[in-house]
């Protein structure tokens, strides 16, 4: 389902979540922003479409089984951080 498909009530669960997320990956580029949030969101409607409760309750229980918006934002915070740092390759003794 494309999420402008849904109903206004559960597009608005879902941006209000999507947007705490964003929020606090403030330092991060524009588009990876939107990308990351792009696949959180995907995942998120995937998930509620298969759940087969398409309700405000099921969805705001699968955003909560996804987890709190401060550790989905440091959690990828922390993994763009690692892959920004420069690859040192060690030789092996010689």
């Amino acid at each position: 389902m494309d999420p402008r498909q849904m109903d206004p009530e559960h597009r608005k669960i879902l941006n209000k979540y999507l947007g705490e997320i964003e929020a606090r990956l403030e330092g991060v580029p524009f588009p990876a922003r939107k990308e990351f949030t792009a696949e959180i969101r995907s995942h998120l409607v995937e998930k509620w479409e298969r759940s087969g409760e398409k309700t405000s309750e099921s969805l705001l229980q699968i955003i909560n089984d996804f987890g709190d918006p401060q550790e989905i934002a440091q959690d990828y915070l922390a993994k763009a951080s690692l892959e920004a740092r420069p690859q040192v390759r060690t030789l092996p003794p010689g």
